[in-house]
């Protein structure tokens, strides 16, 4: 949970341009991992967002940020180009430190 002082993610929106659910909203749970997904028998990594601020997992600074943004997929650490695998870098994201009263500062960095 985010408190005042603290730095979230923001997710904007796919690199793609594709649409999905997590648009608009703060990175509450990040897990890398790639797992297969009982609905659809694909592979797919955790990512569980939030419209609240509050429930965004925080970080001292935007450098903890970004490092959690860049983690590696732990059992498919490569892309089929050799590139490392991390899946969150699919996504723009934005760094924002929360402020006493859960009003968010304007953006201080947009990641693509």
């Amino acid at each position: 949970m985010a408190e005042p002082g603290e730095t979230v993610l923001r997710v904007i929106c796919r690199v793609d341009g594709k649409r999905t659910t997590a648009d608009g909203q703060f990175i509450v749970k990040y897990d890398p991992r790639l797992v297969r997904d009982p609905r659809y028998g694909d592979l797919a990594f955790t990512l569980i967002t939030s419209a609240d601020i509050t429930k965004a997992i925080g970080f001292a600074s935007a450098v903890e940020a970004l490092l959690y943004r860049q983690q590696v997929c732990p059992n498919v650490p490569t892309q089929a180009d050799g590139s490392p695998n991390r899946p969150l870098t699919a996504f723009t994201c934005e760094v924002r430190r929360v402020l006493d009263g859960n009003v968010p500062l304007r953006p201080a960095v947009a990641l693509s």
